[in-house]
């Protein structure tokens, strides 16, 4: 299907645009979800760059990954601890929220810092 007209949503590049505004994918959203935790750093690597592909409608996604952004450095070694496991159980419930971006109104109040 090469066209849509007159849709009232459209799902495109892990992205939902809808009159209310843009959001993750729900269905992006839900894999997501259900990923199990990380066994080694390419998990936890995949992990956060497919989070951090999402990222815009994570509200504090850096300092709530931060415990996992640790592990992959190099010098750091593999311990999956409990700062890690609320880290990643946070992301995902964060992002099961999937709050949007509302597209800007020009009839409501804005203020320019």
């Amino acid at each position: 299907q090469k066209c849509l007209f007159s849709a009232e949503k459209l799902s495109f590049f892990g992205y939902e645009f809808s009159k209310e505004g843009l959001r993750a994918d729900p269905r992006k959203v839900q894999a997501i979800c259900n990923l199990t935790e990380p066994k080694s750093v390419p998990e936890v690597r995949s992990f956060l760059g497919t989070v951090a592909y999402c990222g815009r409608f994570l509200p504090n996604l850096s300092i709530i990954s931060a415990p996992l952004r640790k592990l992959i450095k190099k010098k750091n070694p593999w311990v999956w601890g409990e700062e890690q496991k609320r880290s990643f159980s946070r992301l995902k419930e964060e992002l099961s929220k999937n709050l949007g971006n509302n597209y800007f109104n020009p009839n409501r109040y804005s203020e320019l810092i």
